[in-house]
C-alpha cells in the first residue's frame, strides 16, 4: 500500500541512515530528502500514484466565480492550493522516480504534464499564489536534486525543456515583490543548469555568466551575482531593494527557499538540505539553521543576529499586553 498519498497527514517513524530516528511528516521528508534517499518510503508504484493524481476535473469545480467575494472565494482559494500542492509533489516524485530509474520515456511524458499544469496555472486568476506557494518551489527543489546528481542522464535536463516548463508569458512587469521572488529563482535555476552543462562540456565552470547563453537579471531588472571556486558555484540576487542584506556567499549559506531574504541557489544545496533535515539543524559557514517540525525555526549568525525565524511559542500570561 503506498504511503506517499496522503503525504500531507500521515505520520511515519523515519530512520535516518545516521541511526536516529526523526518523527516527520512524508511531505517534509520528500521535500528535503528526494526520491534518492527516501525512496524506501515512499513505495509506490505508477499505476497508484497516476491514479492519486487529482484530475483536472476536479480543478474545474474549484473554480471560484469571478463575480463573488469573500469567505466563498477564500475557501475556494485554500482548495485551489491544496489541489496543487499534492498534484506537483505527487508529479515531483514520479518524474525523479523516472530519472532515477533510467526511464527516460517516463520522465519525459511528466515534464510534459508539468508544462501543461503551469499552463493551467499561469492564466488562472489567483497564479501568484499558486505557482509560488504551492507548486514551483516544490518542483525546483525536485530538479535541483536532480541537476546535483551528477549522473550521465542528468543531460535529460536540456535548456530548451526548461524554457518550455514554465515560459515567461508567466510572469509580467506589474507582477507584485512575490511573484518576482518566485521568477528570479526559476532564472537562477536556469543559469545554474546553464553553467552545469557548461562544465559537461568544457571540464570547468565558466569564469563568468559572459561565457554561457541565458538570462543574467533578476525580476527587478539587477544583474544576477556570480561566484566560482574551482567547481563550486553560488547565485545570488540582491532583491527588491537591491541590498545585500543577507550577506551570503560562497561559504555563508542558506539552504532554504525562503522569500523575504536575497534568492541564492549554489550546488551542493541539495545535499546541505538532507544534512539539515536528518539532524534537524546545520552550521554552515557563520550561519546556524534550525529547523522545528520541517520548518526554518531560526537562522542565526556568528554575530547573533536571527536572519529568520518563525513564531512557535504562545505568550505566556504575564507576557500578554495590558488593555
Amino acid at each position: 500500500m503506498c504511503k506517499f498519498i496522503f503525504l500531507f497527514f500521515v505520520v511515519l517513524v523515519i530512520k535516518p541512515v545516521i541511526g536516529i530516528s526523526i518523527e516527520t511528516n512524508t511531505l517534509g521528508a520528500f521535500r528535503y530528502l528526494g526520491f534518492p534517499s527516501g525512496s524506501d518510503m515512499f513505495q509506490c508504484d505508477a499505476d497508484i500514484l497516476s491514479a492519486a493524481l487529482p484530475s483536472n476535473a476536479i480543478w474545474e469545480k474549484l473554480m471560484p466565480p469571478a463575480e463573488k467575494e469573500g469567505t466563498q472565494v477564500q475557501n475556494r482559494l485554500k482548495e485551489q492550493r491544496s489541489f496543487w500542492q499534492k498534484r506537483m509533489i505527487l508529479r515531483a516524485f514520479a518524474m525523479e522516480k523516472a530519472f532515477y530509474q533510467e526511464k527516460k520515456d517516463e520522465f519525459f511524458y511528466q515534464m510534459e504534464q508539468l508544462s501543461e499544469d503551469f499552463k493551467i496555472i499561469c492564466k488562472d486568476v489567483n497564479r501568484e499564489i499558486l505557482l509560488g506557494t504551492a507548486s514551483m518551489y516544490y518542483i525546483l527543489e525536485s530538479l535541483l536534486r536532480i541537476q546535483e546528481s551528477k549522473l550521465p542522464q542528468r543531460r535529460w535536463l536540456s535548456q530548451e525543456l526548461l524554457q518550455s516548463l514554465i515560459p515567461q508569458s508567466c510572469f509580467s512587469n506589474e507582477d507584485s515583490s512575490g511573484m518576482k521572488q518566485t521568477e528570479t529563482y526559476w532564472h537562477l535555476f536556469l543559469l545554474a543548469n546553464a553553467i552545469v552543462q557548461y562544465h559537461d562540456t568544457h571540464g570547468r565552470l565558466p569564469h563568468d555568466l559572459s561565457e554561457i547563453e541565458g538570462r543574467r537579471i533578476d525580476a527587478w531588472g539587477r544583474p544576477i551575482l556570480y561566484l566560482q571556486d574551482g567547481d563550486r558555484w553560488f547565485f545570488k540576487s540582491l532583491g527588491e531593494n537591491g541590498v545585500d542584506k543577507a550577506k551570503y556567499d560562497i561559504d555563508n549559506r542558506m539552504p532554504l527557499f525562503i522569500t523575504s531574504r536575497n534568492p541564492i541557489l549554489y550546488n551542493g544545496m541539495s545535499e546541505d538540505r538532507i544534512t539539515l533535515w536528518m539532524n534537524q539543524e546545520l552550521q554552515v559557514g557563520t550561519v546556524l539553521i534550525r529547523l522545528a517540525d520541517g520548518m526554518p525555526q531560526f537562522i542565526r549568525d556568528s554575530q547573533g543576529e536571527v536572519r529568520f525565524a518563525i513564531a512557535r511559542r504562545q505568550p505566556k500570561d504575564e507576557e500578554k499586553p495590558t488593555k
